[in-house]
């Protein structure tokens, strides 16, 4: 049949009609071309992803999560992939919210809302059960009526976690203790909206690892804060940490009724710690909850004390294969500087007076410095000169740093205060250090914790003694801290140390039983204890970053532990951690 060119140009326009009716009828989403839409980045090992696609370990289609009764049940409102703004459900309801293109269903992830989102999760390279968690982001305070949820492998059930602060650019919340927790498993962190649906920001997941448990424990040990340990903190004084860049917290410390007895900026680690005294109307236990509310962004504790590890005396050296040639191991420590916190040095003793050796005082001039036996010995330990009747040091022609900060107390152990230990920490991490010992022991102490997990997050491996207050005391510190590595003592038999702290933090074992060592005016001793464990493993450490000083902690730690000799039960456990170390190759005999 033929047709006009009158009714040619009729059906041309009905076509086109048509073709533009359908357009319309088609969901935003539909009509976007896969090809051309926007991907979001992934994590870490994790190729970048779809907007809309499900996030690892998750349901594509998660569970609404209801709004907690305490926050306001309304939220900002979204941004779909294409533009168009949408509105939370005024009524709070399951139906769908207004402006949501039909054709998708509710709870898929969309758009996150307007200027909310997170970055990163602040940290060590693993956690555990009870840890804070402190995630970075922006516009986070609009999030309070969301929850944070953790995604769980093979599971489409996510587990709520409790934040604590809800900042602009920061939340807190603390890991929940559950046996749906496995460690060494990879989990994720997702903000989820009041509707169920994902916010996902600049970084829809925060990844984080679950530490490996010591076996038969599913959780890690209870930590006791330092501010429940009143007996062993300065009387009348809390501490309190801020970041340099952080507003200036003075005016509200004062207004409250504190004393700012001293304040130190650490400049290298990027903070400001300030001693405060505490009005006599307050226990310390309220003047840190008071201060901790008043400051939020703060990190407020007691002035917590340690005390020097040093057990009663009893061995010696060759247990961990280091070898007596020590020009084959490291060159002998030629270039490799390490950092002691402990007493002040004998520097007079054979052993050191010809050694490399910087030595600064924190002490106040009032105040009387500990003996110089403790530090001393760990000294010899790690860079004593040979042939002067105590053993050749393990590094002797390492540069030793060391910052005196214990004080004799007349009425028992020599002591160090919290502030005075964050201090000496940030003059090593000025001196640029890669390793420190800690061969002292005590409660924990919110401060401190901050200032030891910005030392490590900056590139500093602390070594500390695990503790000699026994198997069945609560875990010290600061060896229990997820930043430091713990050390135990073994004998020459690889029998534990009797008085030897226990617990999943264990991460080493070393001689400390009967080490020959100098002492104070000349000659030797046997001594014992964990504190002159930590060495030997300070000592690998110092030796592993000669060899390759680019290395990070994680490929240090991760090298140390593939060589230690599993000198226990099968794995990791909570007397000996990993195992007896044994030294680098090049070190070994």
């Amino acid at each position: 049949m033929r047709l006009s060119r009158k009714m040619l140009v009729k059906t041309f326009m009905a076509m086109g009609l048509a073709t533009s009716l359908l357009a319309l009828s088609q969901s935003p989403l539909e009509a976007q071309s896969p090809t051309s839409s926007p991907t979001v980045p992934g994590t870490a090992g994790e190729p970048p992803r779809q907007p809309g696609s499900p996030t690892p370990a998750s349901d594509p289609a998660p569970t609404p999560s209801k709004p907690s009764p305490s926050r306001p049940s309304t939220a900002p409102s979204t941004q779909n992939p294409n533009g168009s703004q949408t509105q939370p459900n005024p009524t709070g309801g399951g139906g769908r919210p207004q402006g949501q293109p039909q054709g998708q269903p509710q709870g898929q992830p969309q758009g996150r809302p307007d200027g909310i989102g997170m970055h990163r999760l602040i940290g060590p390279q693993c956690f555990r059960p009870g840890d804070l968690l402190i995630i970075e982001g922006r516009g986070l305070d609009a999030a309070r009526g969301f929850s944070l949820e953790l995604e769980l492998p093979g599971d489409y059930r996510r587990l709520e976690i409790e934040v604590n602060t809800w900042q602009s650019s920061r939340l807190i919340a603390r890991l929940a203790d559950s046996s749906r927790l496995k460690g060494g498993h990879r989990y994720g962190l997702v903000l989820i909206d009041p509707h169920g649906r994902l916010v996902k920001g600049p970084v829809p997941v925060v990844e984080f690892e679950l530490c490996q448990l010591a076996a038969n424990q599913t959780t890690s040990p209870d930590l006791e804060p330092a501010s429940q340990n009143l007996n062993q903190a300065v009387p009348d004084e809390v501490t309190l940490l801020t970041g340099v860049q952080d507003s200036d917290p003075e005016g509200t410390v004062t207004a409250l009724g504190y004393g700012v007895a001293q304040r130190v900026e650490l400049a290298a680690l990027g903070q400001e710690i300030l001693r405060l005294s505490v009005p006599a109307s307050k226990t310390l236990t309220e003047a840190v909850s008071e201060l901790q509310t008043a400051l939020p962004n703060a990190i407020v504790d007691v002035n917590s004390l340690y005390e020097i590890q040093n057990g009663p005396r009893y061995y010696a050296k060759r247990a961990i294969n280091w070898t007596d040639d020590f020009l084959s191991c490291a060159q002998g420590g030629h270039g490799i500087r390490i950092g002691l916190i402990d007493s002040g040095l004998d520097l007079s003793h054979p052993a050191l007076s010809e050694q490399s050796i910087v030595q600064k005082s924190f002490i106040d001039r009032e105040q009387n410095p500990e003996g110089l036996d403790h530090a001393t010995g760990i000294a010899a330990l790690l860079i004593g000169r040979p042939g002067v009747g105590t053993p050749i040091g393990l590094l002797p022609a390492a540069r030793l740093y060391v910052a005196e900060v214990f004080e004799r107390d007349d009425d028992g152990p020599s002591k160090a205060s919290s502030f005075r230990l964050a201090i000496a920490l940030d003059w090593l991490a000025q001196e640029r250090l890669r390793v420190v010992n800690l061969s002292f022991a005590g409660p924990r102490n919110a401060v401190f914790s901050a200032s030891l997990a910005q030392a490590s997050r900056q590139g500093m491996v602390l070594v500390a003694a695990a503790g000699n207050f026994g198997a069945d005391a609560p875990p010290a510190f600061p060896a229990a801290e997820k930043s430091v590595l713990a050390v135990t003592a073994v004998d020459s038999r690889n029998r534990l140390y009797t008085k030897a702290n226990q617990g999943s933090h264990i991460e080493f074992a070393a001689p400390g039983v009967d080490v020959w060592t100098a002492k104070t005016g000349g000659g030797g001793a046997y001594r014992s204890g964990t504190s002159f464990a930590a060495p030997y493993v300070a000592a690998i450490v110092a030796a592993e970053l000669s060899l390759n000083p680019r290395q990070s902690n994680g490929l240090i730690v991760e090298g140390i532990r593939r060589s230690a000799r599993d000198i226990g039960n099968d794995g990791r456990d909570t007397k000996f951690g990993w195992g007896l170390v044994r030294a680098p190759k090049p070190c070994r005999d």
